[in-house]
């Protein structure tokens, strides 16, 4: 059995609310003892967050109906190879939700059809110019 927590006044700001520490709310408490929350995302992921969402933006206005079946409601970005950071436009996919649940039910058919792509792509291609690599070097 929990114990019910009692609201009670806060020594600093005088309002009724759950004590924090020391007798004071959270937000007291932050104040005076310098104490801030964790950084929920870096400079860096806020600068490719942006990136990416003007990205997205202008793909979609640039292709503002379903790749698959035509319609204009319910449009999400579709990625062929995932978010593996490849953020260019050739990986990108204008489908309805409809249409991006099936893509994602439906794995093998979408290979097939070009509605998704190998990771594996990547690194196969990374693997061949190594060897190339090593075969210029014997």
């Amino acid at each position: 059995m929990l114990i019910k927590r009692k609201l009670k006044t806060c020594s600093i700001c005088d309002e009724q609310c759950y004590l924090f520490s020391k007798g004071c709310c959270k937000s007291c408490w932050q104040k005076i003892y310098g104490k801030s929350s964790i950084k929920r995302t870096s400079d860096k992921m806020k600068e490719r967050t942006s990136q990416y969402q003007w990205l997205r933006d202008k793909y979609l206005k640039d292709h503002p109906t379903c790749e698959i079946c035509g319609t204009k409601k319910d449009l999400d970005l579709h990625h062929k190879k995932f978010r593996d950071g490849d953020n260019l436009f050739g990986n990108f996919m204008t489908v309805c939700r409809n249409c991006h649940n099936y893509i994602h039910e439906n794995v093998l058919e979408s290979y097939q059809k070009g509605w998704l792509l190998s990771r594996l792509e990547k690194w196969k291609e990374n693997d061949k110019e190594e060897e190339d690599n090593d075969l210029t070097n014997i």
